[in-house]
């Protein structure tokens, strides 16, 4: 891999996709037709083996919904099935504009009905549901999946940036949960999403690093510093915003405890290390068991705060 970079990289030279959310069956360069049927028969080509996306989707959906005290029944289940079918219907999507017009047909089919189901889930929270506040943090997370679209089309989906963009689309299912169950968007919604975005994004610094720079976890602690500052800043600063959040009353007292493990974790990561490339699997299951962890901590910090 040669001498590591100091400096996340912005290009398309990645040896594999450190985050897992941008993992495809096999998506067709430019110019490349798409196989009428990919290996894995109809479900694998409906549900795109994109392990971080689903990791992020389902747990940011469990972080808003059980977070929030307030409206139960089925408009929690609406949220779901909609986000579900919005996540679904953008792989289709991008399925059908990069396939051959001859091998379109079925992906145009899936694109147009599930995201219509999608916004149609989401029109009945707005208006027969009355979750007005609802409104603009739709209007805002179409306008990230439009973005996260162009750059999965110009394949800009493996650089630092375009995984950024995934997450900050990715993550809105955590203001949507919460709006929906509060019926609110204020303080406490925006604080749990901006909370739950700094812990999705650091993931894309942290992994990065162990995947484009193993081999600099073999040399002395000033260049292992070099190569994984990025990482180590990041959290740092994330844990200064969510204090910041706390101070302002965005956030509980004790919600900055939630980013404390990963912040760890980046730490750690700079240790003597880098004998082999990690294994993308094994880091993948990793980082979802964080995930799951954060999710439960920042339930509980919210739930005893709320409960006070």
């Amino acid at each position: 891999m040669g001498r590591p970079s100091a400096q996340i990289a912005t290009h398309d030279e990645s040896p594999a996709d450190p985050t897992g959310r941008c993992e495809q069956l096999h998506t067709p360069s430019a110019g490349e037709p798409m196989p009428s049927r990919p290996a894995g028969g109809v479900l694998a080509w409906l549900f795109p083996r994109q392990h971080g996306a689903w990791s992020i989707l389902l747990v940011g959906y469990l972080v808003g919904a059980l977070a929030v005290d307030g409206r139960g029944g089925a408009v929690p289940w609406i949220v779901l099935v909609s986000t579900l079918a919005g996540f679904l219907g953008q792989h289709a999507t991008v399925t059908a504009l990069r396939a051959r017009p001859s091998q379109r047909r079925d992906a145009v089919v899936a694109a147009l009905g599930l995201n219509s189901l999608s916004v149609g889930l989401l029109a009945t929270l707005i208006l027969v549901h009355g979750i007005r506040p609802l409104l603009p943090v739709v209007a805002a997370g179409a306008v990230l999946a439009i973005l996260s679209l162009l750059v999965q089309l110009r394949h800009r989906e493996r650089t630092a940036w375009g995984e950024l963009v995934g997450v900050l689309g990715l993550s809105s299912v955590v203001l949507i949960a919460a709006v929906s169950r509060a019926e609110a968007l204020g303080p406490e919604s925006l604080g749990l999403w901006l909370l739950a975005l700094l812990y999705f994004a650091g993931s894309v610094f942290h992994v990065r690093f162990l995947v484009r720079n193993w081999r600099a976890r073999r040399e002395p602690l000033a260049q292992r510093l070099q190569a994984g500052w990025a990482s180590v800043v990041y959290h740092s600063a994330a844990l200064l915003i969510v204090v910041s959040l706390s101070a302002l009353g965005w956030a509980p007292p004790w919600a900055a405890a939630a980013l404390v493990p990963v912040a760890i974790k980046a730490l750690w990561a700079l240790r003597r290390g880098g004998d082999a490339p990690p294994v993308i699997r094994t880091l993948g299951l990793i980082e979802l068991g964080h995930s799951l962890a954060f999710a439960a901590c920042i339930v509980l910090i919210y739930r005893l705060a709320n409960a006070a």
